[in-house]
């Protein structure tokens, strides 16, 4: 019963989204590997569109599944003079929180966690992008992993590779960009 509620309560609230027009603009994200742990630092940038008020939901997902783990010290940060927001739910599959914007400025959240990596794989969700019915105006992702690490697989191809000291530097960056797949960097240990 506590899920039908949940999933009644995630339709009006994506519902709402919608009619307030607040349009997801772009992402830049930093994708670490240390270690057994998989570190993200995303700044999600939005616009609302509207002339009037706009309250936004958003439900953050994590990856759950054979190789990922546990999520760990999330924290959430805004620009504290223009953007509140109020967390609802907090779990190791998605954070789920709310905020409300009543100019046509851009706004952003900072997003930071940790998830323990069980295996030879680190994922980041990107394919939940196409509930907002629009690709991002702009994308730009950096993995940072040690120099004797050997990618055997990304989903995406990327643009650069760097060697800056004892550290590999990957990076992308999309442009129209709407994910038909999620992140995902299989290597050897």
């Amino acid at each position: 019963m506590k899920h039908i509620f949940f999933i009644i309560y995630l339709f009006f609230a994506l519902l709402s989204n919608a009619q307030h027009k607040i349009e997801f603009v772009s992402e830049d994200i930093t994708f670490e590997i240390k270690n057994d742990t998989f570190f993200v630092n995303g700044t999600y940038f939005f616009k609302n569109i509207k002339d009037s008020c706009s309250k936004i939901t958003i439900s953050y997902p994590f990856p759950e599944n054979k190789y990922m783990g546990c999520v760990k010290n999330f924290e959430l940060y805004t620009d504290t003079n223009k953007t509140k927001y109020s967390l609802i739910d907090i779990s190791n599959k998605r954070t789920l929180f709310t905020s409300e914007h009543c100019d046509s400025n851009m706004f952003f959240f900072n997003i930071k966690y940790q998830q323990q990596l069980l295996k030879d794989t680190a994922k980041y969700i990107l394919t939940t992008t196409k509930n907002w019915h629009k690709p991002l105006h702009t994308a730009d992702y950096k993995l940072i992993v040690p120099s004797d690490m050997k990618i055997i697989f990304f989903s995406y191809y990327p643009d650069t590779e760097l060697l800056i000291e004892d550290k590999k530097i990957y990076i992308w960056h999309k442009i129209n960009f709407y994910p038909d797949k999620d992140f995902l960097i299989k290597y050897d240990r």
